[in-house]
């Protein structure tokens, strides 16, 4: 038996050959569990996890984008090179349909080369061109839709395919047109600038857009996230400054900003207003992920800086405040858009600068979700108690939390050493795939007891965990470790009020754990190697509690009972 909350499977590294390698902060997946993983790169380049090898050769002078497809195993299916000789070139945004195919979104100027496998797509255009395109289940070009700026620019965040269907989302300002060669996708922006939802089909041919915002040249607002529920309706998140008329409609539906507010938004299919729901910022808050469940309650995260921010729970006003300079959060919504919990990991050391940010919230179908960002320093994750992590240097750390469906921790783990956690994926076969980039080598990526470690600096990386859910103790395994540590381990008082002694006695230990009766990891504490006798102040509900006493080796479990 085992209160490990994920076991580990296997990891791939794509590490940084002789000419260089970035990589872009939004991975994406599908149903079938396939990554698309976007990135620039220098050289040649070996991209196939395994062992065997494919190589992109990027070419001197141009900048090089490859655009990779991946398997739920890490196999290759298959990768593709963009290039321009102008370095005006750039992919914005992307996203993975579930036959495989690619659908991609960006700029480049004058000219275009898409290498894949075994052809070259040449596309030509004077000065600066928007597009969209796709690849199709192999990677070839199947289509390029330009989209013409007229006086105006186009800012494309997010995008998501649903059957026929690929929807957009992210900024304009003043007049676009989406589609070079349809008039009706000709759109202005009233503000400074605005939100736009546009819709094509799979073969790229526009079919409606949403102009939403201000219409000043003060009010600004930007579409960040999105996705679709399983009503086809449309969730938008951003932030707004000034004036923002959520309802594209001839009817109104308007706010003022604080500062740099953060909303959350839906609409029906056709793009029509639903519902939004805003928090209130004393300075600037950003919603960098957005996700639903089963039933289509909401599960967003990002983080907020100055000294609050504000919301509305039913008809009350709440308030959170920053123990940071960058203070994570996560919350829920239902799917008529009313707040069921926000919570603030918090950051716990104000004496020195840290940072703490929530960049990816992957919900399961039950409502239980994985939160996964970055942080240094030290930081609490458990909103009603104490289980800490400290990165123990000035360099970051990335962690992934587990939470149930009412936003309470049931298990955290951190990759020590620098490391981005930019994605958390929930696969078909109930596997979690957790990728993004190292800046650091000896990084150990196993939950458990054993060590596997990521050893190359400037790589892209990806972990595959199995979820394990917390075990109950039987009394057999119990006893068993209780007398093999009879003589080594006194616990005292039990049972008590809450406060508790631990005599270890010349046990090497490391942590001490605390876990409800349900298996819910409640607490965590780092142990000193010269501590002998720890005191533990146990501020839960009376009841029954598990008491893990970890070595490098073994753990002791104990009942509690709290009076």
């Amino acid at each position: 038996s085992t209160m490990e909350a994920q076991r580990f499977n296997w990891f791939y590294e794509i590490p940084a050959h002789a000419g260089g390698l970035s990589f872009e902060t939004q991975f994406e997946n599908n149903s079938k569990g396939e990554i698309l993983i976007v990135g620039e790169f220098r050289g040649k380049q070996d991209f196939d996890l395994n062992i065997g090898k494919y190589f992109l050769e990027g070419q001197t002078g141009s900048k090089n984008i490859f655009v990779n497809n991946y398997s739920i195993n890490g196999d290759l299916n298959w990768a593709t090179h963009f290039e321009s000789k102008n370095y005006s070139f750039s992919l914005l945004s992307y996203t993975l349909g579930d036959d495989g195919s690619a659908y991609l979104q960006g700029y480049f100027k004058d000219s275009l080369w898409i290498h894949s496998k075994d052809s070259t797509y040449r596309y030509n255009y004077p000065g600066r061109a928007d597009f969209l395109s796709r690849l199709g289940a192999t990677g070839k070009v199947e289509w390029i839709n330009i989209q013409k700026q007229d006086s105006g620019s186009i800012g494309v965040y997010d995008m998501a395919v649903d059957g026929s269907r690929l929807i957009l989302c992210g900024t304009i300002n003043d007049i676009v047109k989406l589609d070079n060669m349809d008039p009706l996708s000709r759109v202005h922006a009233l503000g400074g600038a605005n939100t736009f939802i546009a819709c094509y089909d799979t073969l790229g041919l526009f079919k409606w857009v949403k102009s939403i915002g201000g219409d000043t040249a003060t009010d600004v607002s930007r579409a960040y996230r999105m996705t679709i529920n399983n009503k086809t309706e449309i969730l938008v998140t951003g932030w707004f400054e000034g004036k923002m008329d959520f309802d594209p409609s001839a009817n109104k539906k308007e706010l003022s900003a604080i500062a740099e507010d953060m909303f959350i938004a839906q609409y029906d299919s056709v793009g029509n207003f639903m519902w939004n729901y805003n928090i209130f910022c004393s300075r600037v808050g950003r919603i960098l992920e957005v996700d639903v469940d089963e039933q289509d309650n909401v599960f967003f995260t990002g983080y907020f800086r100055g000294d609050s921010i504000s919301f509305l729970k039913g008809n009350s006003q709440n308030k959170i405040s920053s123990t940071s300079n960058s203070t994570a959060l996560f919350g829920k919504l239902s799917k008529e858009g009313r707040l069921s919990f926000m919570n603030s990991l918090k950051y716990l050391d104000t004496s020195r600068n840290g940072w703490l940010r929530g960049v990816e919230i992957s919900a399961q179908k039950d409502g239980q979700f994985y939160l996964g960002g970055n942080y240094n320093h030290v930081v609490n994750f458990n909103p009603i108690g104490n289980l800490v992590l400290d990165t123990a240097g000035t360099y970051g750390s990335g962690y992934i939390a587990k939470y149930d469906s009412s936003g309470m921790l049931i298990w955290v783990e951190s990759f020590e050493n620098y490391i981005e956690v930019n994605e958390v994926f929930i696969n078909s076969d109930s596997t979690i795939s957790i990728v993004g980039a190292t800046n650091g080598v000896q990084v150990d990526v196993d939950p458990g007891e054993g060590v596997q470690r990521l050893n190359k600096n400037g790589a892209i990386y990806w972990v595959n965990w199995g979820d394990v859910s917390p075990l109950l103790l039987d009394t057999a395994f119990s006893v068993e470790f209780q007398a093999k540590y009879e003589d080594k381990i006194r616990i005292f008082p039990n049972p008590s009020l809450g406060q508790i002694n631990i005599d270890v006695g010349d046990l090497e230990v490391i942590d001490i754990n605390l876990y409800s009766a349900n298996g819910r990891l409640l607490l965590r504490q780092n142990v000193m190697n010269t501590q002998v006798c720890i005191e533990l102040d146990i501020e839960f509900s009376p009841g029954e509690y598990f008491l893990e006493i970890k070595s490098k080796t073994d753990s002791y479990w104990k009942k509690l009972i709290i009076r």
